[in-house]
């Protein structure tokens, strides 16, 4: 019941809901782990899928029925989940130590995107003083960071770096500066051109970070709103009109946050008063409150997820009769992979093809750069090494193969070794092999012999 000064008596205790919870737990375990690895797949350059972020029936028959998916699934929901769950506990630890009634926590399922909107738990009872509200919001941040730090640290150590392809429709998830510093401190600067994809722990590390970014806004009764009232007391609800318009103004970066600015003025700008205004906060609390801001800062990104659109169409190399999981993209990407394509290679001079082909491998590190010896056109040196580093490339041994395979001349180009320049006669039909019918098959534990034995 309200009492005249605004202020709320504690409600009564109830029964934990133990069947809720449970059930919308598992509700989110399945919904993420069919999610999330469609969502990883879709953010990163060096792959493509034909599933999209929907609870459909064929992603649902796609996702558990491929073993690969199913376990980037499962990584991805563990590390997500148990990183919003310790966040929540916190909330729900803390709120039993001052004898507060609250609910359990309970998860958001929904069928798109990464499977969850989060998890909460709702306070039945009133703050009786600021170092309380100031705990019971603190807690859920530090529990939850806490949790991921090592989901970050291990599934960015085993990410990777990726071109970004020349067409195409990425989701580009940002990178706040946790993200940023875990990256650099395990792969170095990020390379011109390339992005890093993310491992499937490193994304539920990544909606980790946004879940905590998004509770620490100073705004309403999230976790923010807890710590600006604690610290400032009535003087909030001045504040909180001012943040508002910054979340706002963040709002032509990222329409997202208009949707939050919406939601924040359903809840209410102000923050509810506490029984006893007058206690301040102590030093240890005040250092706190500057952890809860640096918090806020490793976790925030002002575009934490938009399409990167790029020119041309999406191209893609893959077994079709996989077409419902899992493409890799081709290395040299987009437009760049019409080299390939036989009719598109008729109208290009043979030697600027294998030069092109060179530019792209060193691009991707594959060759090293040294200068041409005398009598050598540039580069040739070079494609020679590329043979040998052959067995080490397997993306790079595919499509070197279907080069064979398209057009026997610049195969013989690439291993008869004459100059790039000069003109290659036909071969003969009799002093060459019948390639095999996969180029798969000309893959293997020496694959320049096999090559040559094929021509």
């Amino acid at each position: 019941m309200p009492r005249p000064d605004g202020i709320y008596s504690p409600a009564a205790p109830e029964r934990p809901r133990y069947g809720l919870a449970l059930l919308l737990f598992v509700l989110t375990f399945g919904t993420a782990t069919t999610l999330g690895p469609v969502m990883v797949v879709l953010s990163q350059a060096g792959a493509t899928t034909d599933l999209v972020p929907f609870l459909l029936p064929q992603v649902v028959v796609a996702e558990w029925s491929d073993p690969r998916l199913l376990g980037q699934g499962l990584a991805f929901a563990l590390s997500a989940l148990t990183i919003l769950l310790a966040h929540e506990m916190g909330h729900y630890v803390a709120c039993r130590r001052y004898g507060l009634a609250s609910t359990l926590p309970y998860f958001l399922p929904v069928p798109l995107n990464f499977g969850t909107f989060g998890a909460f738990i709702r306070i039945k009872a009133p703050f009786r003083t600021r170092r309380e509200l100031f705990d019971v919001g603190i807690a859920g941040p530090i529990a939850g960071f806490a949790a991921l730090i090592p989901f970050l640290l291990y599934g960015v150590a085993h990410s990777r770096f990726a071109p970004l392809p020349a067409a195409g429709d990425l989701y580009e998830l940002g990178h706040p500066l946790a993200l940023q510093l875990a990256a650099r401190w395990f792969h170095g600067p990020t390379p011109a051109g390339s992005q890093l994809d993310l491992h499937p722990v490193a994304a539920g590390a990544w909606l980790g970070l946004f879940a905590t970014a998004l509770n620490l806004l100073p705004l309403a009764q999230l976790d923010g709103g807890h710590l600006v009232y604690a610290l400032f007391g009535r003087l909030q609800k001045r504040l909180a009109p001012l943040f508002l318009l910054l979340l706002g103004g963040l709002g032509f970066l990222w329409q997202g946050w208009w949707l939050w600015c919406g939601l924040v003025l359903v809840l209410g700008l102000r923050h509810p008063p506490v029984y006893e205004e007058t206690e301040p906060l102590d030093g240890r609390r005040r250092a706190l409150a500057w952890l809860a801001l640096l918090l806020l800062v490793l976790s925030f990104s002002p575009v934490p997820i938009a399409v990167l659109r790029l020119g041309g169409a999406r191209s893609e190399v893959g077994d079709q009769g996989h077409g419902a999981v899992v493409h890799q993209r081709h290395p040299h990407g987009g437009a760049e992979a019409a080299g390939l394509d036989p009719e598109a290679a008729k109208a290009e001079p043979r030697h600027q093809r294998l030069e092109q082909r060179l530019r792209l491998l060193r691009r991707r590190g594959a060759v090293e750069r040294r200068p041409a010896p005398a009598g050598e056109r540039p580069g040739e040196g070079e494609l020679r090494d590329q043979e040998e580093l052959a067995p080490h490339r397997g993306k790079v041994e595919v499509h070197l193969a279907r080069l064979v395979l398209e057009d026997p001349q610049a195969g013989q180009l690439l291993f008869g070794r004459p100059h790039l320049g000069q003109a290659v006669p036909p071969l003969d039909p009799d002093q060459r092999q019948e390639p095999p019918a996969d180029p798969a098959d000309l893959l293997g534990p020496d694959p320049d012999r096999r090559f040559r034995n094929s021509l």
